[in-house]
């Protein structure tokens, strides 16, 4: 006999009698449906239909028209015992008539060939069709904003629980931490004197969003600011010094080489190639077209003003293989600020690098010790790399407006993955490294700097501020 999948019966059947006892049927429809338990489920669905079909056919004289061998949803398991259920163990057994039905039903009265079988008479009920009722219509109209009402509460509970893990898990890395805990930084010695330079240099003037007074413009100009005074710290000479009143002064300096990764339109690049002493040269990389195009026109629009060279290398950073004495980077998007921290650890030079968009960052921890602390019953994947990146993903997000319970987990899952870059350099040159806050907070943002004083690796990120 065939087996196969079959319709749950319960929802198909009506049971009328029950092991061995005659049918009371409460209708008149045909009954000449059994269903079979108890049978061993420990042989083959096949075995067990073409045993049952030849005890019926052989004791009674009736062949059933089908009988089918319920299986299991989930397949096959194994018991604790060791053995293997290949089925539920249940058969259902249709017959040509009620009568039929009925003598055969008489068989299950006593064991067949060793086998105790409980068998049930069924009726198989049809479906019941009645005419919509007017309450049923309001119910539907009401169905749809009921769903919606409870699938928003479920992502409301789904999203409690998963920030109340993501807090759990913060504070158990901030306990293991202390090694990498912010310093604050010294007060910035270097200013720009920014009426002095031509409005093409100067970020403010890039796009409208930018312009003196907003405060997206002054912050970007603060931020130069930091990478010029960091530079200087990093390789003292590369830019000319100020005289008393505020003047640049060209000192000559070794040949070097700086590179920008990511460089966009410039808004980093230029200001400071135009603050360079004589003997750098800069190169800005980039892959977009247009992104090219435009810091091709912005040098050329300035290039007296320039006293640096600068050219452009349009590709990707990983491609680079020209002259590099310094990596700096500022909001390069995605895994473009890891490629400039690669590009600096190549060639062993110092970098100042602004990260951006870490919630893209999702092939997992960089560092030994994070991957240890998040795989250390603390993940569902190997080395930690699904929860570290849910911590990217809030690390990432935007928070215009949120409460300060929200800026402060984001603050919180930013400073990890920056704690990780850390721990990463660390164990990649055995360097001492430094976490610094640079004291630019906004309304809703501080800046913190990543350093490595054996190195002198700096790593300037942005995180949203806890307490603001």
């Amino acid at each position: 006999m065939a087996v196969k999948r079959s319709r749950t019966w319960s929802s198909t059947f009506l049971v009328l009698s029950v092991v061995g006892a005659r049918a009371t049927r409460a209708t008149t429809s045909p009954a000449n449906v059994l269903l079979v338990r108890s049978l061993p489920w420990a042989r083959s669905p096949t075995w067990v239909a073409d045993w049952l079909h030849t005890e019926v056919r052989e004791r009674s004289g009736i062949s059933p028209v089908s009988l089918e061998v319920v299986l299991r949803k989930a397949g096959p398991r194994r018991l604790a015992d060791g053995t293997e259920q290949l089925h539920t163990g249940t058969a259902i057994v249709r017959f040509a008539s009620e009568a039929e039905s009925l003598r055969a039903l008489e068989l299950f009265s006593a064991a067949l060939s060793g086998f105790v079988l409980h068998a049930e008479l069924l009726r198989e009920e049809p479906p019941v069709e009645r005419a919509p009722r007017a309450a049923d219509a309001r119910a539907d109209g009401a169905a749809p904003r009921l769903l919606a009402a409870r699938r928003r509460e479920h992502q409301r509970n789904r999203r409690g629980r998963e920030h109340e893990q993501l807090d759990l898990l913060l504070a158990r890395v901030e306990r293991r931490a202390g090694h990498l805990a912010v310093e604050s930084a010294p007060p910035r010695a270097r200013r720009i004197d920014w009426e002095a330079l031509p409005p093409a240099l100067d970020p403010c003037n890039s796009a409208r969003r930018m312009l003196p007074g907003t405060m997206r413009g002054e912050r970007k100009r603060l931020t130069v600011e930091v990478f010029a005074q960091l530079l200087d710290e990093l390789l003292p000479g590369a830019l000319a010094r100020e005289s008393a009143r505020g003047a640049a002064i060209a000192q000559p300096t070794a040949p070097l080489t700086l590179v920008d990764c990511g460089s966009g339109t410039g808004n980093l690049l230029l200001p400071l190639a135009a603050l360079s002493a004589p003997g750098v040269e800069w190169v800005g990389i980039d892959m977009k077209h247009r992104s090219v195009q435009l810091l091709e026109q912005r040098i050329t629009n300035a290039s007296t003003h320039l006293p640096a060279r600068v050219r452009v290398w349009a590709g990707l950073i990983d491609e680079y293989a020209g002259p590099c004495d310094a990596v700096l980077s500022l909001h390069a998007c995605g895994g473009a600020s890891d490629a400039a921290l690669a590009l600096a650890a190549r060639r062993g030079v110092p970098y100042i690098v602004s990260p951006c968009c870490v919630g893209k960052l999702r092939r997992g921890p960089r560092s030994g010790w994070l991957a240890g602390l998040l795989g250390d019953g603390a993940s569902d994947g190997p080395g930690g790399e699904s929860t570290f990146a849910s911590i990217a993903a809030c690390a990432d997000a935007a928070s215009p407006g949120a409460d300060a319970l929200v800026r402060s987990r984001r603050a919180r899952a930013k400073l990890v993955v920056e704690q990780d870059r850390l721990a990463a350099a660390r164990e990649g040159g055995g360097a001492e490294c430094r976490l610094i806050d640079m004291g630019l907070g906004g309304a809703d943002e501080v800046e913190v700097a990543l350093g490595s004083s054996h190195l002198r690796h700096v790593l300037v990120g942005r995180f949203p501020s806890p307490a603001s």
